[in-house]
């Protein structure tokens, strides 16, 4: 498959995701600020899972970027994490309705926890196929940022035993490790 054609795809299944995900923010029950503070929930779920998906973006764009051929493993992989993704917007809203819910927040974690292992797979299959070039390899797994990534996951899952929400800021806390790309990723 061409390249150009693999991230189209990806870019087209990820902006459907945020659309999904802005369409599922209920309305205020009346025109005040009242109504729309009680909705804080649903807009804390929604811009943190935006975060992600917007992280997701850029880190996919950048590291296939650097790839030099797209094989059916990568295809099967990647269609495994937009498979997992797309079931944001429906842990989004779920959280953003039961913020104080540990099946909810779990339900949110598990979700955002599987498109993370799947990707750090698909990376690690890029890498092991050698389907990208050699100077790149120590570039896209960055073991420093994902043991840093999982173990804030993980204090999230724990967190969320005492305090539910924990999960959700983890995602959020997260996203500050990946928001700013590694710029030896970044190629045009």
């Amino acid at each position: 498959m061409k390249k150009e054609r693999f991230v189209a795809y990806n870019d087209a299944v990820l902006a459907i995701i945020v659309t999904i995900m802005v369409l599922s923010l209920p309305q205020p029950k009346a025109a005040n600020w009242a109504s729309i503070w009680a909705l804080r929930t649903h807009f804390a779920a929604y811009a943190i899972s935006f975060l992600q998906v917007t992280i997701l973006w850029i880190t996919h764009h950048n590291f296939f970027n650097l790839v030099k051929k797209i094989d059916r493993v990568v295809l099967g992989l990647n269609a495994l994490m937009l498979f997992t993704v797309s079931l944001l917007p429906y842990a989004t809203e779920f959280v953003g309705n039961h913020v104080w819910s540990l099946t909810a927040q779990l339900f949110y974690g598990v979700v955002f926890v599987t498109f993370s292992l799947i990707l750090t797979l698909l990376l690690v299959e890029i890498n092991r196929r050698n389907l990208i070039e050699a100077q790149h390899k120590t570039v896209i797994l960055d073991k420093r940022k994902l043991f840093l990534d999982y173990a804030i996951k993980v204090l999230g899952f724990v967190g969320a035993i005492f305090f539910p929400p924990a999960i959700l800021i983890s995602a959020l806390l997260d996203s500050l490790i990946w928001i700013i790309p590694d710029r030896r990723t970044e190629v045009a």
